[in-house]
């Protein structure tokens, strides 16, 4: 009975710590190359499936020193990032044949370089 036990124990301890990984290789979308040593990956954080659209995380990365979660966005919307001097301008526009944008936020690269963040 007590093998059992520690069976089904072993067993749920294992499934509930392999589900806390938050992205996996399936969740990813893809990298996107702003400037050099400089990226933007996206992840797909929910599938809406037939009733809803998808939702999307940005994050930007020198993958060595730094990973800061930029926000997330739907699948009707468009995210870019522009390389200005030490600032990277992040944008987050409504449709793809529009200027108008939501959000426009704006970060210092030698602050999170310093900060070295992972979120």
């Amino acid at each position: 009975m007590r093998k059992l036990s520690l069976f089904i124990f072993s067993f749920v301890l294992f499934f509930a710590c392999n589900s806390v990984n938050r992205y996996d290789k399936t969740d990813f979308i893809g990298t996107k190359k702003i400037e050099d040593n400089l990226y933007l990956e996206t992840y797909c954080t929910y599938r809406g499936g037939v009733y809803g659209g998808d939702t999307h995380t940005c994050y930007l990365t020198d993958s060595i020193s730094f990973r800061k979660y930029l926000g997330y966005y739907f699948d009707h919307e468009q995210v870019e990032a522009f390389p200005m001097n030490d600032t990277i301008i992040f944008v987050r526009k409504y449709d793809r044949n529009t200027n108008v944008s939501i959000e426009k936020t704006e970060y210092n690269l030698f602050t999170l370089k310093k900060e070295g963040k992972f979120d």
